[in-house]
């Protein structure tokens, strides 16, 4: 494909956004394209042009419009190259049902992007976008940003391993409750799928980092459980006893969704042989598996939502939001490996 196959959704009628209004700010619009299909347009290293050659964007000053103000690198993630485009002020955007067109459009042999249309105007993708600021913060924290260039001391990993254990049974338990709850069969196995992998494979993956590092089931129980996660575990398990099925799964989908974004952002920032001694825990969040299981945690958190009213639906945004704020905690905490305070007055 060269950079004339495609022309601009202008030109070709296809559906755009419309006139700029002032509700467009701060967007952030996740654009999938056929990662093959490109590679000739990516010959000059340009994202931007890239997206001018496709017409996902137009170019400068085209119809009034606006070039993005920030674009995050480009990540691949199976078939289709996602870039995140950044709007700090009113403009012109490609709709997400104009860029499934395109998608089909290019990779007419691969699945269908019924799924992603629905995802990407669905409750799971307001959420997201509504909490925008705090995964920027996420994967901009100091801890994953020394995770992905392998820098990150062997202590504050150790720190975080032995907390992140101790919150995956109690996540366990919440999604066991969730499936309990779960008026659909195909729900109920999910979820309780999901509850028994929290805490089977990923401990796995807990427990040879615990072998790596030697370190014993002793210095394991000697260190405390952090107030971070006793609050997250805590609102985790008060949701589930005394909040709604819908607010339940709004609580539970950060977890997925954002180690799966963090891992995937490592990874594509990962050189080719580069030795990373984390390397282990990027690949099992960065996998097509753990992507597979966050786009069923998604829809069934968008088929949840489809049936709520208005007023459980602003429940479930809190309750996705402050799981969302006690992601960002977490990491934070095994960063600065938080102790109790109060310690020293026992």
């Amino acid at each position: 494909m060269t950079s004339g196959a495609l022309h601009s959704p202008l030109a070709t009628g296809w559906p755009v956004a419309g006139a700029s209004s002032e509700e467009d700010s701060g967007d952030d619009v996740a654009v999938a394209v056929g990662a093959d299909d490109v590679a000739e347009v990516l010959d000059d290293g340009s994202e931007l042009g890239v997206l001018f050659a496709l017409g996902v964007v137009p170019p400068p000053h085209a119809d009034n419009s606006r070039t993005p103000d920030a674009l995050t690198p480009a990540r691949k993630t199976r078939d289709f190259l996602v870039l995140t485009i950044s709007f700090a002020s009113p403009c012109w955007v490609t709709t997400v049902k104009w860029t499934c067109d395109l998608c089909t459009r290019l990779r007419p042999h691969r699945e269908p992007f019924t799924d992603w249309q629905a995802m990407m105007t669905g409750f799971s993708h307001q959420a997201w976008q509504h909490t925008a600021k705090l995964q920027h913060a996420v994967t901009a924290h100091p801890f994953n940003e020394e995770l992905a260039t392998g820098g990150l001391s062997r202590d504050r990993f150790k720190f975080y391993l032995v907390q992140d254990a101790r919150y995956l049974v109690e996540f366990a338990r919440a999604l066991a409750a969730a499936a309990a709850k779960a008026p659909e069969p195909a729900d109920v196995a999910f979820l309780a799928g999901a509850a028994r992998e929290a805490i089977v494979t990923e401990r796995e993956m807990h427990e040879s980092y615990f072998a790596l590092f030697e370190l014993s089931e002793s210095e394991l129980a000697a260190v405390e459980t952090s107030p971070t996660c006793l609050a997250y575990t805590s609102f985790l398990l008060a949701t589930a006893h005394t909040r709604s099925y819908e607010e339940l799964l709004a609580a539970l989908l950060p977890c997925f969704w954002v180690y799966q974004h963090v891992g995937s952002g490592i990874l594509a920032r990962q050189s080719p042989g580069a030795a990373n001694p984390y390397r282990a825990w990027i690949d099992t969040y960065a996998a097509e598996e753990f992507e597979a299981t966050v786009r069923e945690a998604r829809d069934t958190l968008d088929r949840a939502a489809r049936n709520a009213g208005e007023a459980t639906r602003e429940k479930m945004l809190a309750a996705f939001t402050r799981a969302c704020e006690y992601e960002w905690l977490f990491w934070d905490s095994a960063y600065h490996q938080e102790g109790w305070k109060t310690a020293t007055m026992r």
